[in-house]
């Protein structure tokens, strides 16, 4: 998921940290609940990835996005696109 994290934090990348350790640092924050830096990229990532996702189905939903619309794009992986959209309406 680093890699899709990554993508969601790219208007921040000049300052932030996609480290090895940083990437340690957001397993270890999911797995065990330790704190994660505000700079770590990938943290920042996550966040905007639920953001954007939320702003996509409210989207959807008044048909103003497609989901043809987010394959067409070409920036996010398809296989990632394909887990996220399948769990919306079909239909969307």
């Amino acid at each position: 998921m680093c890699e899709v994290y990554r993508l969601f934090s790219k208007d921040w990348e000049h300052i932030s940290d996609y480290s090895d350790e940083a990437m340690l640092e957001l397993y270890n924050s999911e797995t065990y609940g330790s704190s994660v830096r505000e700079l770590n990229g990938y943290y920042i990532g996550k966040r905007w990835l639920s953001v954007t996702v939320a702003m996509w189905k409210e989207d959807i939903e008044q048909r103003l996005l497609t989901k043809h619309e987010l394959y067409l794009d070409g920036k996010f992986p398809e296989w990632w696109l394909d887990s996220v959209l399948k769990g919306m309406m079909p239909g969307w």
